[in-house]
């Protein structure tokens, strides 16, 4: 028989009562993302070949070192605290934020190839036990292994956890950020918005095409007249990259649930603003996107106060009837209107009234402040998924908060937060960055997210044939195009989907249906397996740069036992 491996055992810091969450506690949604078996426990569990631990403060190396000696895996996420000397290194100092330098290792394979930004985290020195795998930019140690006996000991002296949530979410926004010196992100315009929280650097996580350069004076102008440099990786994806492949090197037969169904490596999503409420600019953009065979998120813009115009109800209807999703574009920027609560409430009763259903939202001018507080909004009223973190200049586009993955807010939000890439193709950015972008998109398995406007779309006939272009090329590297609440429902059902690995078996049980669900196994150097004990289909495919076994089955609520062998 072949076994797959065991769950993780997952060690968190305790959260204080009264106390806001813990960032340690955001590596449980980083896996409940991925799908992979955990379960979270208050102290090291012998019981686990696999321990994940993101606060060693209280923890007895003397203990553990009889469980690695024979063979256990022991991962430290942050300040390795009083099991310094069982990974053989010494804190040498504390990071607020700082570059870590990834080199080639059996962990991860071909490491990310630009500096991954950090938010927390040590500095260390390494004894001569432990070899170092990644470095800070000023050359300390940041990630270490060290063998003991038959086990291992890693530490990601970096705060994963802290990173992951700082460049997803950015910073509290209470006034405009600071743009770049070379004028090709102007967020200092007054207007509060995501962008002016973001935590990457303009100057360091930016890069420009391939043969591309600056020219001096650049001027931020619609359609662009010049090249401006782009957020051309996504951080927070590679530090997950990074957690996966350390994971899957420490545990080869780690299983876990696909993002998306079987054989689909990565999903497309057009939107679109209906800014200026003209049914012929709507006119334009539905028989754009007919051409191109992609439904679109539709995110309506209430009439402005005092009786500004809207969509006409047949329009309406022939959004609805042609098979796109209608959703709400919180209006927080014209004038009589505020970033409150009480404002989302009633611009969502409006939707709903005339719309039904509406679960989605991209807020207008892509407009913020605060932190998290209006994903608060969001969850008490029944927004299921929030596409507005994003670009707002031509020199933040790409990725601004660092992913391409649908994911919770830290404290468990359930609202997920659908990134945004950029904004009308061929209006605001050049068709090339795109292609770029979807690949990184591709590289990480997550969802590109394209923004449209109909006045662009009327305007602008090379906007038009974008539309047709970026479809295409997805279509042919293999992406399907979601409408917002398909991906949030799809979502919700993987959430509900729980592996439980045991001798020769693999166990599934899930609360909702999920049709032709991908359950995944990491091969390594091993033969592929028999599968037996549903209807399904196996195959190969790669994914995170190693070869999975994809078993394709359709779930229903219950649980389903697979046998490998």
């Amino acid at each position: 028989m072949t076994d797959v491996a065991q769950p993780l055992g997952v060690v968190l810091d305790p959260v204080r009562g009264g106390a806001e969450p813990a960032f340690s506690g955001y590596l449980t949604e980083i896996l409940a993302h991925v799908g992979l078996p955990y379960e979270v426990v208050p102290a090291p569990d012998p019981r686990f070949a696999l321990l994940v631990v993101t606060a060693a403060g209280d923890l007895d190396a003397d203990a553990l070192h009889p469980w690695l000696s024979h063979g256990g895996r022991l991962l430290l996420l942050g300040d390795p605290g009083p099991l310094a000397e069982l990974a053989a290194v010494r804190v040498t100092a504390p990071v607020t934020e700082g570059r870590v330098v990834f080199g080639p290792a059996p962990a991860w394979g071909t490491p990310p190839d630009v500096p991954l930004r950090a938010f927390g985290g040590v500095r260390m020195a390494p004894a001569a036990a432990a070899s170092v795998v990644a470095r800070w930019d000023d050359g300390s140690a940041a990630v270490t292994v060290r063998r003991v006996g038959a086990g291992t000991v890693m530490v990601i002296g970096a705060d994963l956890c802290q990173s992951v949530v700082r460049i997803q979410q950015g910073w509290p926004v209470h006034g405009d950020g600071a743009p770049p010196s070379d004028n090709t992100s102007p967020v200092d315009d007054g207007v509060l918005k995501v962008d002016d929280g973001i935590a990457l650097s303009y100057e360091q996580d930016r890069a420009l095409p391939p043969g591309e350069v600056l020219e001096p004076g650049f001027a931020h102008a619609w359609p662009p007249e010049a090249v401006a440099p782009y957020f051309h990786r996504p951080h927070a994806d590679l530090w997950r990259h990074v957690l996966l492949r350390t994971l899957w090197w420490l545990a080869p037969a780690l299983p876990w649930l696909g993002y998306w169904p079987a054989g689909v490596p990565a999903v497309g999503h057009l939107s679109h603003d209906t800014d200026g409420n003209a049914d012929p600019d709507a006119a334009v953009a539905l028989e754009t996107f007919a051409r191109s065979g992609a439904a679109a998120t539709w995110c309506l813009l209430p009439p402005a106060p005092g009786g500004g115009p809207a969509l006409s109800p047949e329009t309406t209807a022939r959004i609805a009837a042609e098979g796109h999703e209608l959703g709400l574009h919180f209006d927080a920027h014209s004038p009589g209107r505020g970033f409150t609560e009480a404002e989302l409430a009633a611009q969502l009763a409006w939707a709903r009234a005339a719309d039904g259903p509406v679960t989605t939202n991209k807020n207008h001018y892509l407009r913020w402040e605060g932190w998290d507080d209006f994903y608060r909004w969001c969850s008490a009223m029944g927004i299921l998924v929030d596409g507005s973190r994003g670009p707002g200049t031509q020199g933040n586009v790409g990725f601004p908060f660092g992913t391409c993955h649908v994911a919770y807010p830290l404290g468990a939000l359930p609202v997920l937060m659908l990134p945004l890439h950029f904004q009308d193709l061929a209006w605001t950015i050049q068709p090339a960055i795109a292609e770029a972008v979807l690949g990184q998109v591709l590289a990480h398995h997550g969802v590109l997210h394209c923004l449209f406007h109909g006045a662009n779309m009327r305007l602008s006939p090379e906007t038009r044939r974008a539309v047709g272009a970026i479809v295409g090329l997805g279509r042919s590297l293999g992406l399907h195009w979601w409408t917002a609440a398909r991906i949030g429902a799809w979502e919700r059902a993987r959430r509900g989907v729980t592996l439980r690995p045991g001798p020769g078996l693999l166990h599934i049980d899930a609360e909702l249906p999920l049709q032709d669900a991908a359950i995944l196994i990491p091969l390594g150097d091993a033969p592929v397996p028999t599968v037996t004990g549903a209807p399904l289909r196996r195959s190969v495919v790669q994914r995170h740069g190693i070869a999975h076994l994809e078993i394709a089955l359709t779930l229903l609520p219950g649980r389903t036992t697979l046998r490998l062998t």
